[in-house]
């Protein structure tokens, strides 16, 4: 499922739900085929979201925070 998340990040739009199992099933099929092949293929690791940051952009309102919470 990360996988699938992570490719509809990188291409949004291209994707839809309906496509998992689809994906789930070639990924299992790789796995199976690489190991009948002699490949070894370690254990299903996933990227930790917190070890990569994402798109986020620096606090715009950092520098005028104080002035905004007195007039709200």
């Amino acid at each position: 499922m990360q996988l699938f998340e992570e490719l509809c990040f990188q291409f949004p739009g291209r994707f839809t739900f309906r496509q998992y199992k689809t994906l789930l099933r070639r990924v299992n099929r790789w796995r199976k085929d690489a190991r009948a092949r002699g490949v070894v293929i370690g254990p299903k690791t996933y990227r930790r979201i917190r070890d990569k940051p994402r798109g986020r952009r620096a606090d715009i309102f950092r520098d005028h925070w104080q002035e905004m919470t007195h007039y709200l």
